[in-house]
């Protein structure tokens, strides 16, 4: 028979490792434990200790809970205390290299995480007030990720191929001109 070590006083309430605060319990006294403990005092602690004990919840809603928890008013460790950047403003030296280092990060995707991104965005109509929201943020950011393309709202003029005489815009030039299958055969 699986026994467990149980803390007659909980380490959440001050408890300590000492043997005097261990009892060797099985997994059903320990779980019921853990239900008196919650009912007398309250604590989600024990909540989660009793529910997990006795297969009411997975071990990843018990990570998710602890996760939530644990970071929830006096349980953040930043409660009450005052951000350490607030009032103050990044000189203008570190703002530059925020920005280079922002500027070489590279976030490379999976197919298999594109796929999900577009499946999670399909059908959804972007609202016009988060897209005015977006044009206004554009506007605000500079360097060389943030540059908006320099030919956005021009028309293109169309080019024509010298070797086949195939027609295209402006992007054509990069990709077709110098491949062109026909190249060779004018003697050029």
């Amino acid at each position: 028979m699986v026994k467990h070590k149980h803390h007659i006083i909980p380490k959440h309430m001050g408890g300590s490792d000492d043997p005097s605060n261990l009892i060797e319990l099985t997994i059903e006294e320990h779980a019921e434990a853990h239900r008196l403990l919650f009912e007398k005092y309250g604590h989600w602690q024990d909540e989660v200790a009793w529910k997990g004990l006795s297969g009411q919840i997975s071990g990843a809603e018990i990570n998710y809970i602890l996760s939530v928890e644990r970071n929830l008013g006096e349980n953040n460790p930043m409660y009450g205390k005052i951000g350490y950047m607030r009032d103050k403003k990044h000189t203008d030296e570190a703002k530059k290299k925020i920005k280079e280092k922002r500027a070489k990060q590279k976030i490379v995707h999976s197919e298999e995480t594109k796929k999900k991104i577009g499946l999670k965005h399909k059908g959804k109509v972007t609202p016009d007030h988060v897209k005015l929201a977006v044009i206004e943020s554009n506007k605000r950011r500079t360097g060389s990720k943030h540059k908006p393309h320099r030919n956005k709202g021009v028309k293109q003029e169309l080019l024509t191929c010298p070797h086949c005489n195939k027609s295209g815009g402006t992007t054509m030039y990069r990709w077709h001109f110098n491949n062109c299958k026909l190249k060779g055969d004018n003697n050029e």
